[in-house]
């Protein structure tokens, strides 16, 4: 996991995830919020990843993970290529099970998301280009 203040710039490694919102000096001091940032986002990467390495067929998201966790854990926001997907304050895996489900959705009808929001309990909201 890369930590970084913003999205990666060109050249920059894509092969590790990237989490932005977190500052070095930060999880130094020992910052309960920072280090609950840190914990959420590393939730939701090793989730994705795992999701990746099963091989299932709606896994194949492209180019680097970059999550934001710049609002805490109350709006974590991942950066998909050219689309985001914010999901709100836990229940990570059955948020993660719905985008997945909709991302499929989508691609039957080949339709672009500009952003997939999960924050919502029993609701997703989905805005296509």
């Amino acid at each position: 996991v890369v930590l970084g203040s913003a999205l990666p710039k060109a050249g920059e490694s894509k092969s590790f995830p990237h989490i932005t919102g977190i500052t070095l000096d930060g999880l130094l001091r020992r910052d309960p919020g920072q280090i609950s940032r840190l914990q959420a986002g590393l939730v939701l990467i090793e989730l994705i990843q795992n999701h990746q390495e099963s091989g299932s067929a709606s896994a194949d998201l492209e180019g680097p993970l970059v999550l934001d966790m710049s609002r805490g854990q109350r709006d974590p926001k991942l950066y998909l290529e050219g689309y985001t997907v914010r999901f709100g304050e836990g229940a990570y895996e059955e948020k993660w099970k719905s985008f997945l489900a909709i991302q499929e959705d989508l691609r039957s009808r080949d339709l672009a998301p500009e952003e997939i929001d999960l924050r919502f309990l029993d609701q997703v909201i989905v805005k296509t280009f």
